[in-house]
């Protein structure tokens, strides 16, 4: 938690609109879901929301989330819930329903995924390890798999999860994203300091 992924995310997103490209955002993430303030929307409908695809069985339809100044590109968002406090039982409900039967979301993120194949791509939020949220997304949708690592301990008992994750797509794994917050710091410095975890995190 806390390695900038929503707005990673949300900045690749926009720059990728900005090219010219469609994508589909959607916020996985149901114990912390941010995505809509990346954007700065207010997410309304239930239709377009995880929340509302997997517990009322609705047919998803992304919100508009970010449209460049100009041409073809766009972000539409499919955010996890709506932003109106009332459906905060509602959401709770959502994280102890996939969090016991984790087939419920495999099942209904399949409909999101149907969606995919208007866009160029697909970025998809998740939570941090193993969530309960990541394997059954990605069981329904195989993709490459962005980790964000602290080059810490932390990482270093992660290792089992990435050989899970980064199993689930042979052909084209995916990737590490990493880095220091310190102004001070380059690349000869980092290297200096976490070659040896680098090196131990690609093998």
């Amino acid at each position: 938690g806390g390695q900038a992924r929503s707005s990673v995310l949300a900045m690749l997103s926009k720059a990728l609109a900005d090219d010219g490209y469609r994508v589909l955002v959607v916020d996985v993430d149901i114990e912390a879901p941010s995505l809509h303030r990346q954007y700065g929307v207010k997410i309304t409908k239930l239709d377009s929301t995880l929340l509302g695809c997997v517990l009322e069985r609705r047919q998803p339809t992304p919100q508009p989330a970010y449209i460049p100044k100009s041409g073809d590109g766009s972000v539409d968002l499919v955010a996890c819930r709506p932003s109106d406090p009332v459906y905060d039982l509602d959401h709770a409900t959502l994280a102890l329903n996939t969090a016991l039967d984790p087939t419920i979301l495999q099942e209904r993120f399949e409909h999101i995924a149907q969606l995919c194949s208007k866009y160029d791509v697909t970025l998809v939020d998740h939570r941090s390890g193993l969530g309960s949220s990541i394997l059954p997304v990605v069981a329904a949708y195989p993709g490459s798999v962005i980790a964000f690592a602290r080059l810490d301990e932390q990482s270093d008992e992660a290792e089992t999860y990435f050989d899970i994750l980064f199993s689930l797509n042979p052909r084209m794994p995916g990737l590490f994203v990493s880095f220091s917050l310190d102004p001070e710091d380059t690349s000869e410095k980092i290297l200096g300091r976490q070659g040896g975890r680098i090196d131990s995190l690609l093998m």
